[in-house]
């Protein structure tokens, strides 16, 4: 929970924390050290040994880098674009050896070449994708790959602590270079010259509604959230939404780019019909239903009245039936009942139907 002193620039103490919690009333337990933070004279013990502990593990971490430095291995991190990592063990030791990918050489070997023509960083990666050259994952090239590439000292076959810092140190690493540890210095001086500096990662846009969400519609690539640098008179910028691959390349698509301004009002006044008042819609449900089910209990009264009706007729066909059994009428007697027969079956049919649906049994039928 805390790992400084409590001075300034630092984390806080652990006893800062309990004495904050306790102040709100709130107590400080432990799995591990229950008797430390909830004593009060033994947090302050805890809290000197929470930060020896992370300084001591700091200063373990620094030593190791700074080792690995000293016998020139990279300090860790993804594979760079161009290498592969061979890892195995030799004399029980495990190893970890980087060597230059054949297939993948050439198009960082391109990459220096468009470099060394003058060309910008975004430049290089729009010309990589024109050319039908992607990264091993399969994905454009961009302004941000192309400068992290050409800028880093792994590619000269160098490993850099606190690359970027007042302090960072170089050291000839033992890996191959890809790129002329020369080529690679002339390149540096001109990106340098032309004020080319690494893209940094800024916060997670807010301003859209659809930031890495929407799609392009002529070739599937993701859309960027672009705001225009150009401020209008009234103090607005232009936003707008770009497909990646006619922002890398025009070959790619050619979708142009779209009003952000338009698009989000759009999707925002859809959501606001799409979420309706929730209890003001189940009130509106329920009486519908207490409607419906009156309809079809209502329904099932009329037919147990009319089952009654065909029941009487069936009884006086029956007996007008056996009065003129022997007669010459016999034939229509018989077409008569059978007939209210079929009547009464179809009525019951409808009736237990409906039954069902109401989800109970409103009366009972005869046989």
């Amino acid at each position: 929970m805390a790992r400084g002193s409590g001075l300034p620039n630092q984390a806080r103490s652990l006893l800062e924390v309990f004495t904050d919690l306790r102040r709100a009333g709130v107590t400080l337990r432990s799995v591990a050290d229950d008797a430390f933070v909830t004593n009060q004279m033994l947090v302050g013990v805890a809290s000197e040994m929470a930060h020896k502990y992370s300084a001591d593990l700091a200063a373990h971490v620094k030593r190791g880098m700074q080792a690995q430095f000293d016998r020139g291995e990279r300090l860790g991190g993804p594979v760079p674009e161009g290498y592969l990592l061979k890892a195995g063990i030799e004399n029980e030791r495990a190893t970890r050896e980087y060597v230059i990918d054949g297939e993948r050489a050439p198009i960082i070997r391109r990459a220096v070449e468009l470099a060394l023509d003058g060309l910008g960083s975004g430049a290089i990666a729009r010309r990589l994708n024109q050319e039908g050259h992607r990264l091993k994952s399969g994905k454009l090239w961009n302004r941000r790959r192309v400068h992290y590439m050409l800028s880093n000292p792994f590619y000269a076959g160098r490993v850099a602590m606190f690359r970027g810092t007042d302090r960072e140190q170089v050291q000839v690493g033992t890996w191959p270079p890809l790129i002329d540890p020369d080529v690679f210095d002339r390149i540096r001086r001109m990106m340098a010259a032309r004020g080319d500096k690494r893209a940094g990662v800024g916060r997670p846009t807010t301003r859209y509604a659809l930031a890495k969400l929407a799609t392009c519609g002529r070739c599937g690539a993701r859309m960027y959230a672009m705001t225009s640098p150009y401020k209008r008179k009234d103090g607005s910028h232009q936003r707008s939404y770009v497909c990646a691959n006619a922002n890398e390349s025009a070959d790619l698509c050619d979708q142009p780019k779209l009003d952000a301004a338009k698009i989000d009002a759009s999707v925002v006044d859809h959501l606001n019909r799409l979420f309706v008042d929730f209890e003001a819609w189940m009130a509106a449900l329920a009486s519908s239903m207490g409607k419906q089910r009156a309809r079809m209990e209502a329904g099932c009264g009329r037919l147990l009245d009319e089952v009654t009706k065909i029941q009487r007729r069936e009884a006086k066909l029956r007996a007008r039936y056996i009065d003129v059994l022997d007669a010459p009428a016999e034939t229509a007697a018989f077409e008569a009942y059978q007939h209210v027969l079929k009547e009464r079956e179809a009525v019951q049919e409808q009736l237990r139907a409906l039954q069902e649906a109401v989800g109970g049994r409103t009366g009972s039928t005869a046989g």
